[in-house]
């Protein structure tokens, strides 16, 4: 007989009605089986003893209820239990105890004792069952309460044609497409999930262990994950699966899963391996970083703009003056001209006696023109050598040609 020890325990709660009373606190239920999974090879017709210590590391005394149930293992490896014999491979009625129940005293170590008989027709292969042990509620207790159980597997190999013969039936790591894989800035991220589906062909199961390599195609990022040991029944596929802690970055992928099972738990000598790919093409980056250059651009024109305009404003201001108006005359220029071009103050006829001013007319003061002030004499006649681009003043020749007669 040979005996395995497992890292891996088997626990569920099973909810049954209890009549009557009032709901109570479930009292402490902190069991330990080892092992928690064993192999033996019995021969038809033949038998075999071994046991099973169980643990309780509460501080109550427990009654434990000891029974046998078939077993499956969902894909999702999910446990699902049965009665006896409800699945081909079973052996839950080839196992046998002395009494169907076990006293576990708080703090100490408890030892309960099986035996193994196999039919001696029984087929060549793996026969399996799970052998629970459940703890009752207190005597008296009327209360519906989860009854808590932990179960060791029991995996019976039958000698004779043995085929042990798997597959890796699929590998996949889901692609990204939008949210990145790792944390940046403000982004969320999304989990990169793994699932390798192994499907054992054999009539015996198979302990397996697996490791997923990935390396980019285009991108960068690489890396490795040991996905660990699980047994797989006759006729069943089970899944490897999780997250990968260090997902890559960026970049197209392509990943190898390799798959190791042998003749028993602790040999690995056949490997089967399977590739596929998968993306990691966050759009979110892609779109976020088009934004930002756009505001980069942005910032640029619009801090050009503002300099040229700044720029501008001094031309257009000198633009805005006109180009041919006399420049403004200082107060000695005024008085020069003034001199210059001040004449008797009345007007001499022809015959050299002076004009009567036009007051002194017959007419009316109104009927004559206003009289002119000296500075509009003064503009007067800068704009009218202005036009005729001569220095003289008409006035003075006029005095000039009356003075010579």
């Amino acid at each position: 007989m040979r005996r395995v020890v497992s890292v891996v325990a088997l626990a569920t709660l099973v909810l049954v009605p209890i009549h009557g009373g009032a709901a109570t606190a479930q009292g402490g239920f902190n069991m330990t089986v080892f092992p928690a999974k064993f192999e033996i090879a019995v021969a038809p017709g033949a038998s075999a003893d071994f046991a099973i210590n169980v643990r309780n590391d509460g501080a109550e005394d427990q009654n434990l209820r000891v029974y046998f149930m078939d077993y499956y293992i969902k894909p999702n490896n999910q446990f699902v239990f049965k009665e006896p014999e409800h699945y081909a491979y079973s052996c839950g009625t080839w196992l046998s105890t002395d009494t169907p129940e076990l006293y576990a005293p708080a703090g100490k170590v408890s030892k309960k004792g099986f035996r193994v008989t196999v039919p001696g027709d029984a087929e060549p292969g793996g026969h399996y069952a799970v052998i629970f042990f459940e703890g009752q509620p207190p005597p008296g207790s009327q209360t519906l309460k989860a009854r808590p159980r932990i179960g060791s597997l029991a995996l019976v190999t039958v000698p004779g044609e043995i085929v042990r013969e798997g597959e890796v039936k699929s590998v996949r790591v889901g692609s990204a497409w939008f949210w990145p894989k790792r944390k940046f800035l403000f982004f969320p991220t999304t989990t990169e999930k793994y699932r390798v589906a192994f499907y054992n062909k054999g009539n015996v199961h198979l302990t397996i262990k697996g490791k997923l390599t990935y390396s980019p195609t285009f991108g960068w990022g690489s890396g490795s994950l040991d996905l660990g040991e699980i047994t797989v029944l006759p006729k069943t596929t089970r899944y490897l699966e999780g997250v990968l802690p260090k997902p890559p970055a960026f970049g197209s992928y392509r990943v190898k899963a390799e798959v190791q099972y042998g003749p028993s738990l602790d040999v690995f000598d056949t490997t089967k391996t399977k590739t596929a790919s998968f993306n990691v093409y966050p759009l979110s980056l892609l779109l976020f970083l088009i934004l930002l250059i756009a505001f980069v651009i942005f910032l640029i024109k619009l801090a050009m703009f503002l300099l040229k305009r700044r720029r501008k404003q001094p031309e257009e201001a000198a633009e805005e003056e006109p180009a041919g108006e006399p420049e403004a005359a200082t107060e000695g220029e005024l008085l020069t001209e003034e001199e210059e071009g001040e004449g008797p103050s009345e007007e001499e006829s022809p015959g050299g006696a002076p004009s009567k001013p036009s007051g002194e007319s017959g007419g009316s003061p109104s009927e004559g023109p206003p009289k002119e002030g000296k500075l509009s004499r003064i503009f007067r006649r800068r704009a009218q050598r202005g036009k005729d681009g001569s220095g003289e003043n008409p006035k003075d020749e006029g005095g000039s040609e009356a003075g010579s007669r």
